[in-house]
């Protein structure tokens, strides 16, 4: 499955993989950032991973490689290894410039007018998207479409705008 998804991500294809927890997607996203690092010549590309809720992102957090990583939020504050800090402009240059080869954002920081303008302003170091935990984005699973009637648009939402 892994190596699979990562000559997909090689050869420019958009990838789905639909597999259990533990069963590696997150290797797969942070090895596919490292590999088109160097497979597309950009040292200082990075990756953003949107995650439908905070929880799940501090729940990666605790399980991430050894590689820097940033997580914005909704409430406009970037967490960078145990430090909560309100985004500064310097933050974002850091991301911008590859200092951070994955950044977890919140779906509802990605879908505000700022999270939109960030992502369009890093799309030359851009290299890949990941929507996490998909299936959390439906109808269904949120119960109707007024809870948090945003987050089911948010993965075509953030990739249709850029």
């Amino acid at each position: 499955m892994q190596e699979h998804a990562l000559h997909s991500l090689a050869s420019g294809r958009d990838v789905l993989v639909n597999a259990p927890c533990g069963s590696g997607k997150m290797a797969i996203f942070f090895a596919g950032v490292l590999m088109l690092r160097k497979v597309r010549q950009m040292p200082k590309g990075f990756g953003i991973i949107l995650e439908p809720l905070v929880s799940i992102s501090e729940e990666k957090r605790k399980n991430t490689p050894p590689l820097p990583v940033a997580f914005i939020n909704v409430k406009g504050t970037i967490k960078i290894s145990d430090n909560v800090l309100d985004v500064s402009e310097d933050h974002l240059k850091d991301i911008s410039e590859g200092k951070f080869p994955v950044v977890f954002m919140s779906s509802e920081a990605a879908l505000t007018e700022k999270g939109i303008m960030l992502v369009k302003s890093w799309r030359k170091s851009l290299l890949v998207i990941c929507t996490d935990e998909a299936q959390l984005y439906t109808e269904d699973q949120w119960g109707s479409s007024s809870f948090r009637g945003d987050m089911n648009r948010a993965p075509g939402k953030v990739q249709e705008d850029n």
